[in-house]
């Protein structure tokens, strides 16, 4: 009888000791889930920061195409019009 015990108890110890393992397991990779998604919300927040930079940028090269043309036509103009005189 005593021997059944010491079995029983043995493997209720062992038992224990995996579920133990177990419950680690599982906190250790909700941990780190954790961690990734909220790496994941920031790097979708410098990507979100760095797309509107850069539509801002191209809004300013436009711009600054536009009076590139428009000072390149000025002086197309004041050239024609001093050397036509």
């Amino acid at each position: 009888m005593e021997n059944v015990d010491f079995q029983v108890r043995k493997k209720y110890n062992e038992v224990v000791l995996e579920k133990d393992a177990a419950v680690m397991r599982y906190a250790k990779n909700e941990s780190e889930l954790i961690t990734i998604r909220k790496e994941k919300e920031n790097l979708l927040k410098r990507l979100k920061n760095v797309e509107n930079e850069r539509d801002d940028l191209t809004k300013k090269v436009r711009g600054l195409h536009t009076e590139k043309i428009s000072v390149s036509q000025t002086l197309d103009a004041k050239v024609r019009f001093y050397f036509s005189k």
